[in-house]
Formats: structure tokens, sequence, C-alpha cells
């Protein structure tokens, strides 16, 4: 005879199979992934900030989440619009720590999200010598380009990081590389009248004339050093490249 403690359990055993069935979440074929419920799930996504638990503990800087889902089996290379990849939060970060144990567990160095640039890109940006140079030995491409983000270079000329100009250049970054709607590391800190920058850059061999068209598809215009810093009203910019013989340039 079932005594009402034993009818009780069945009732939960019942509930639980029904109501709360398991769900697993996204995970590389293959290997083993983190389980939850449906309602600790449900729970989590409501909290989430990006959708993706490895991207949300990478925000928080939380270490112990984050070595929990790698080995658990999660995708180090995750990856949401608007947010990138764990990496590249915690390049963007300086959370060094967390950089190492995701290359440690397959992140790429070199994977990158238009928006959100890659992992050196980020750290160029932001200014951290000791990043950069960590993603540097961690071969980062000193030259990789993301769209609507440039490359490391011209992150660092936006930014006026004239320290990390000196490091990428000294990695083998091409000082007149171009990319197509962000120009290069020349034309733009003319545009935002950063004259250390833009004298490094010409001491260092930066072509003062070099240009290019931009916004081909929509509105094209045409962009040089000295053009821009001439649009943007940046004098003393404009007087120093003039003095290095820079011309405005333009389709032929």
């Amino acid at each position: 005879m079932l005594t009402r403690n034993m009818l009780l359990f069945a009732s939960v055993l019942i509930f639980l199979t029904v109501a709360v069935p398991v769900i697993a979440l996204p995970r590389t074929p293959g290997i083993n992934t983190l389980v939850y419920t449906t309602l600790d799930y449900d729970r989590r996504h409501e909290e989430s900030k990006t959708g993706s638990p490895i991207l949300d503990a990478a925000l928080a800087n939380d270490l112990n989440m984050i070595s929990t889902l790698l080995r658990s089996g999660w995708d180090p290379n995750d990856m949401v619009e608007g947010d990138g990849t764990a990496l590249i939060i915690a390049a963007r970060s300086g959370h060094k720590r967390m950089a190492m144990m995701l290359l440690e567990y397959g992140a790429d160095p070199n994977l990158g999200v238009s928006g959100d640039g890659s992992p050196l890109i980020v750290a160029a940006r932001s200014g951290n010598a000791r990043m950069v140079n960590f993603l540097l030995a961690a071969k980062a491409d000193v030259n990789m380009s993301v769209a609507g983000d440039g490359n490391p270079l011209i992150a660092a000329a936006f930014g006026n990081h004239v320290e990390i100009a000196k490091i990428l250049l000294e990695a083998g970054a091409a000082i007149d590389a171009m990319v197509p709607s962000d120009e290069s590391a020349l034309i733009n800190a003319a545009q935002t009248g950063h004259l250390e920058m833009v004298k490094f850059l010409v001491e260092e061999g930066a072509d003062v004339s070099l240009g290019m068209m931009a916004n081909a598809a929509f509105k094209p215009q045409w962009r040089s050093p000295l053009s821009e810093a001439i649009r943007m009203g940046h004098d003393e910019v404009a007087d120093y490249l003039r003095s290095q013989g820079a011309a405005i340039g333009g389709p032929a």
C-alpha cells in the first residue's frame, strides 16, 4: 500500500518530468555542456545582458563562472552582435587573467565582429599597452581589420595613444594601411586633431597625402589627412601637414 509520503514523492516526480523539462543550452557539437531546468534557464535568460552566459560572465569579470562554463564545454568563441566575444570584452576591459583563461580554452585572438572590433583593436583603442603586448604574444594579427572598426593602428591613432602606436609599428603594423570607411591611421589622427599622433606617424614615414574615397555607395567623399584636418577645423594640424608637403589630393 502506498503511504502518504510515497504518493507525495510520486507527484513531485511527475511535476518535474512534465512541467519542468530539462533544456540543454547551446554547445559545441561533441562535447558536454551545462544543463539547466526550464525555470532556472528562464530566470537566467531574463537577467542576461547579452543572451550568452559566457559573455555575461565576461562583462561581470566573473572568473569563476567563466571557468565553470569553459570546463563544461561552452564555446569560448560564442559571439553576440553588439557585444562581440568574451575575449573582446576581456581585452576592452583589460582583464588579463580572463583573457588568458579564454585563450587557454581555444578563444580565437583574431575573431572580429563588425561594430565590436577584435581583441587587439579594442585593446589598442583603450590604450592598454599591457593587454596589447599580451595579445601580440598570443599571435593576434597586428594588421587585421574589421569593417567599421579599422585596424589596431587606426584605433590607436583615433585615441591618440602614441605608446600603443609605437608598439604596433614595432610588431609590424603597416603604417599606411587603408580600410574602407575607416581610412588610415594618419587620416584618423588628423580628423580628430591629435597633433602629437600626426607628428609621430609622419616622422615614422606615413604618406602625408595618401587618401581614399569614403562612403562610395552613399555619399562619396574624398578623405586625406589634410582634407580632414581642414574639414574638422584643426588648423594647427593642417598647418603642420602643409609644412610636410601634404596635398588634399583627390581622384584623378
